[in-house]
């Protein structure tokens, strides 16, 4: 068993007068059996160590069909519903990147935890951790389905940001009263071009799964009444 998992993952747990930060020093640990009103949030950095990321499959009872889908580690957006976890995939792009490239970002969420798994390290979520931390907003006396909410309305803030940065990208260079067709410009036009091409394909995919999103949710909703 790689040590490598439990070094890349974290485990907060809280609930409406709660918060601790769960060491994870033993796999076992990390079993998700209701207690209460408690919620957990489970992250990991990588997506290689797929022995690890089975067993936490197989301790929790989790639908053995999600085994096959963290084997993949190149899914388009998605929106699958299993037997008693939802799993969501989503191409998230890297803002720090120049070429705004993708990379994977995914989230398994039952009744009462949340696991996001990202291929980097990114500091998108951090936010919410210290308002779980320090009690503030309604997150922790809320259900999984809000801390969800929570990371999504991150990655589209994110988004405007990068869009905002993107508009201003290169303004000098390129504006109209400095067209000059010379190959430094026809190359900076075509960068501008790919990378507002990426965000588009990236925001549009990322708009499609929150629709799915919404849809699950309503059935869920009819199904419970």
């Amino acid at each position: 068993m790689s040590d490598e998992f439990l070094r890349n993952t974290t485990l907060i747990a809280y609930s409406p007068s709660t918060v601790s930060k769960v060491p994870c020093e033993d796999i076992l640990i990390l079993n998700f059996e209701p207690h209460g009103d408690e919620v957990f949030w489970l992250n990991t950095y990588g997506l290689r160590e797929l022995d690890e990321m089975e067993q936490v499959v197989i301790q929790n009872q989790f639908d053995d069909f999600l085994i096959k889908l963290l084997q993949d580690d190149e899914h388009a957006n998605k929106v699958i519903e299993l037997d008693n976890v939802l799993f969501i995939a989503l191409k998230v792009l890297k803002t720090d990147d120049k070429n705004l490239d993708n990379k994977q970002l995914i989230f398994v969420v039952s009744s009462n935890m949340l696991w996001s798994l990202q291929e980097n390290h990114n500091n998108h979520f951090q936010w919410i951790r210290d308002r779980l931390s320090e009690g503030k907003g309604q997150v922790r006396s809320k259900k999984v389905d809000y801390l969800l909410f929570l990371l999504i309305e991150s990655l589209i803030a994110n988004y405007e940001e990068t869009f905002e940065k993107l508009l201003n990208a290169d303004g000098d260079s390129i504006k109209v009263t400095n067209i000059n067709p010379t190959p430094y410009f026809t190359k900076k036009v075509e960068e501008q071009k790919r990378r507002m091409l990426n965000f588009k394909k990236a925001t549009l995919s990322l708009r499609n799964t929150i629709v799915k999103l919404e849809t699950i949710r309503g059935c869920i909703e009819l199904r419970n009444h």
